[in-house]
């Protein structure tokens, strides 16, 4: 008989966005007969049919950091007595920093993000950017193994935070379908839509789409729009945008996940223009609901999305690249339809081939159950 594991998972406990992977990892394992405790950072919803081996509890406080946090994580560990922990995002620092003191054997962190987002976000301030770095560093290195969620994060991981290959690997994100194989048509008539769902933050490089989107507008005689959502830092700066853009620009605010698979299905072609990438889980998800992605050729999305076969992509990050990618696009759609609706085709195959949550879920299963 197996040994009975008693695994701690933290992310957010929810069915809808990518931590539903985690909650579909918690249910299969407490199922098979381990004992398992999920610490969610939000309010968790749909514990009514728990299965009796999974135990749901929620972080005190907005957010899992100081000592607070740190004496709930403490009383946790030791209380299910925790042989493996797996977490994601902000919980990653207190987790790995407790179950390191407490020598939890098996740690497993998550490495979602890249150094560039540090460089970036902290572009004023050299030091700052240098204490983040060391701060990360120390967090990451109390994980006896790193999950990571691109080729390119693994290198980046071991480039910056030398964090040795063996204690590495790389784990695609993955989503549960939502989508169809049956594709719904798209509109034929006037305006060609483009959706840009994203963090409202200086590395997401809003602004240069914007401005490219209306240059390139104002040399072309075609019917097109910009739909920008989400929030962030930059949300004054993108409304102005939006608002002084003649109705060509609209800003949709912050949206839930119901809403943006919405936008994205009626959308034409749906934007990722990050300055840096891990990942990108806006891929996946319009290769999910079968509509083109425009993105910035950097980072982990290479390793997403092939240009002309899955989806077009962007080698620059200027307005004048961004200004250009628009008029590809335009051009795909309106003079290429069959390449158009061939790349969604491609596009919905690939996902359901490479990033659908079965796939993922089996490898956290033996990376957290192998000796």
């Amino acid at each position: 008989m197996p040994t009975v594991q008693h695994i701690l998972i933290c992310h957010n406990f929810n069915s809808f966005s990518y931590a539903a992977n985690s909650v579909a990892l918690a249910y299969k394992l407490a199922t098979e007969g381990h004992r398992v405790v999920f610490l969610s950072h939000d309010s968790p919803e749909n514990t009514i049919q728990l299965p009796a081996n999974l135990t749901v509890v929620q972080w005190p406080g907005n957010r899992p950091v100081g000592w607070q946090a740190f004496r709930f994580v403490w009383r946790i560990i030791r209380q299910y007595k925790i042989d493996t922990v797996l977490a994601h995002a902000a919980a990653s620092n207190i987790v790995g920093l407790v179950s390191w003191l407490l020598r939890v054997p098996k740690r497993i962190g998550y490495y979602h993000s890249i150094y560039a987002s540090t460089v970036i976000d902290n572009a004023q301030s050299t030091l700052l950017t240098r204490l983040k770095k060391w701060r990360k560093q120390f967090f990451i290195h109390r994980y006896t193994h790193m999950i990571c969620v691109s080729h390119h994060a693994s290198d980046d991981l071991q480039l910056h935070f030398h964090v040795p290959s063996s204690r590495i690997s790389v784990v695609y994100n993955s989503l549960a379908d939502r989508g169809n194989d049956v594709l719904p048509a798209k509109a034929t008539t006037s305006p060609i839509t483009f959706f840009l769902p994203t963090r409202l933050d200086p590395g997401k490089n809003i602004l240069a789409v914007a401005d490219g989107f209306l240059h390139f507008q104002q040399n072309s005689s075609k019917e097109t729009r910009l739909l920008i959502a989400g929030m962030g830092l930059q949300e004054k700066l993108i409304q102005e945008k939006a608002g002084g853009s003649g109705g060509l620009i609209t800003f949709l605010g912050f949206l839930s996940y119901q809403e943006i698979d919405k936008y994205m299905q009626q959308a034409h072609f749906v934007v990722c223009s990050t300055l840096y990438e891990a990942f990108g889980m806006v891929n996946i998800e319009a290769m999910m609901l079968g509509t083109p992605v425009i993105a910035s050729n950097i980072g982990g999305i290479p390793e997403i999305v092939t240009d002309g076969e899955t989806g077009l992509l962007v080698d620059g990050n200027s307005a004048e690249h961004w200004q250009a990618a628009f008029a590809k696009a335009c051009h795909l759609f309106l003079a290429e339809r069959e390449k158009y609706e061939r790349i969604r085709q491609q596009a919905r195959q690939h996902f359901t081939q490479s990033f659908t949550q079965p796939q993922q879920l089996q490898q956290l299963h033996k990376l957290i159950l192998e000796d």
